[in-house]
């Protein structure tokens, strides 16, 4: 046995207790001082070698265009996968932390429109819990990579949400599966509508993913244009 295959070995076997709190380094000013004097800009490229839990890669992707994290160690990349840093509008208070995927849900999106009223949300001293039905939205720094629990044909719709409280209106792309319409699509979950590439009208700021309450939506629309 080689060295690569002694550390996969080892690493697997410590994986499902590695960074249980999403948070692979201890210190998180130590992460702040990584990040400080990265020479990077917003239309670099990043590739963090050795990812782990992919806790860096994470820290870093606000700061770049992209960033891909590559291990040895496959179960390392499924347990990072688990943790997903997001930020949410609940009643007005806007939260950022790690958000906790329990099994069996593999995305952000499923987890969403599960059966469960509450979400965890780590930061680095406390944890949150939130009512599900208390969150206008919640954005993800990125969607699970696993795809099982989507429908295997289908296409994203365009469509316009126009939203209560001045919240404005934003367009983004639903995914409907085959053999089935926007309308009933929607009807089907529960909670959420999650959304990929979102932009509000009346600002620049754009969204890989979104998930919105259907609470505070008004009306959506398919605007023309499938993709």
């Amino acid at each position: 046995m080689d060295t690569l295959e002694r550390n996969q070995r080892a690493f697997t076997g410590q994986s499902e207790g590695f960074s249980p709190d999403g948070n692979t380094y201890a210190d998180a000013d130590e992460l702040l001082w990584m990040l400080e004097d990265l020479p990077v800009s917003a239309d670099a490229l990043a590739l963090d070698i050795a990812t782990g839990t992919g806790e860096f890669a994470r820290a870093i992707a606000p700061q770049v265009s992209s960033v891909i994290g590559l291990d040895a160690t496959q179960a390392m990349l499924e347990q990072g996968k688990k943790f997903i840093k997001v930020r949410v509008n609940a009643s007005g208070k806007r939260i950022i932390g790690i958000l906790a995927i329990p099994p069996p849900h593999f995305r952000v999106s499923d987890y969403l429109n599960s059966h469960d009223d509450f979400l965890r949300i780590k930061q680095e001293k406390t944890e949150i819990v939130v009512a599900k039905d208390a969150i206008s939205y919640l954005e993800a720094l990125k969607e699970g990579e696993d795809t099982g629990s989507r429908p295997r044909s289908g296409q994203f719709h365009q469509v316009t949400v126009t939203l209560k409280h001045q919240a404005g209106t934003l367009r983004g792309e639903f995914f409907v599966p085959e053999d089935s319409t926007l309308k009933t699509s929607l009807n089907k979950v529960r909670r959420f509508v999650n959304l990929r590439e979102v932009k509000f009208v009346s600002s620049p700021e754009h969204y890989g993913f979104l998930a919105v309450g259907k609470q505070e939506i008004i009306m959506i629309q398919e605007t023309t244009g499938q993709g």
